[in-house]
């Protein structure tokens, strides 16, 4: 690949990511009941999940529950300790999970 391709490449890619974001801003889907959640159901190991580092250095894993229209994310921690419940927007997803979050609704 010579090196214009893959600025042309870079730039390609670059533009796909704001519309990735303004694409699930307009979704709405449950991913995971309360109910499935405490009972600690398949449908947890089957839903979009990320990670994020806890402010004391550890490394805590949250499966999405819900996304509503507008882009607003509610998650919920996973294993010991669990990392409670958070709520953030879809812009503060890294480029992966958003497009992970995006292909979940396949």
């Amino acid at each position: 690949m010579t090196k214009e391709a893959l600025v042309d490449l870079i730039y390609e890619v670059t533009d796909l990511m704001p519309k990735v974001y303004d694409a699930l801003k307009k979704l709405d889907k449950v991913f995971v009941t309360d109910e499935e959640y405490d009972e600690v159901a398949d449908i947890i190991h089957e839903s979009p999940r990320f990670a994020m580092v806890s402010k004391h250095g550890y490394y805590v894993e949250y499966v999405i529950t819900e996304i509503t229209n507008g882009g607003n994310i509610s998650a919920k921690g996973l294993g010991e300790g669990g990392g409670g419940e958070i709520e953030f927007g879809v812009d503060s997803l890294d480029y992966n999970e958003a497009i992970d979050l995006l292909m979940s609704f396949n």
